[in-house]
């Protein structure tokens, strides 16, 4: 069995009575990128009857750019404020290296706690020659849970029609 935490905090917070004062483009940016793969291994010790596989994966990731306060963004250009968060996350459980076990059971879970923000807020101001406020989140999740060789079979149209539920 295999838990992993992945805690993942990327902020940029211009607050209290911030001035800014550029003569160009301001950007300000938050771009937070994770990649996680959780596979429980190890060496098989000696054949059993039964065979299990828990992998379990935890995701924090934080992405945020804030304008608050009293603060004042004086831009001769663009103001640009952007946050990006991509998390990809892989969670395999594969019981299937332990041998033709009869039985087992076999588990695969990502929790993913994504937040992207931009934001303008309380009494902050700008003054600049367009401004961009853009927050994009992209989050993919795979996850594979494999049964040990004996431990799932399809099931017949016969054993399918007796029990529609399963």
């Amino acid at each position: 069995a295999v838990q992993a935490g992945f805690p993942n905090l990327l902020t940029v917070d211009v607050g209290g009575t911030s001035v800014l004062t550029s003569t160009g483009n301001t950007d300000l940016k938050a771009d937070a990128q994770v990649t996680t793969t959780v596979k429980p291994g190890g060496i098989p010790a000696v054949p059993l009857p039964a065979d299990a596989a828990v992998a379990i994966a935890t995701i924090n990731s934080t992405s945020t750019v804030k304008l608050g306060g009293s603060t004042q963004v004086n831009a001769g250009g663009a103001l640009n404020l952007s946050a990006t968060n991509q998390v990809t996350a892989e969670t395999v459980a594969d019981a299937t290296s332990g041998g033709s076990a009869a039985v087992g059971g076999t588990v695969a879970v990502t929790v993913l706690n994504s937040v992207t923000r931009a934001s303008i807020e309380d009494a902050a101001r700008t003054s600049s020659t367009s401004l961009n406020v853009s927050a994009d989140s992209k989050n993919t999740v795979t996850n594979t849970a494999k049964a040990a060789a004996e431990g799932a079979t399809k099931q017949t149209a016969a054993q399918s029609a007796a029990n529609p539920s399963e």
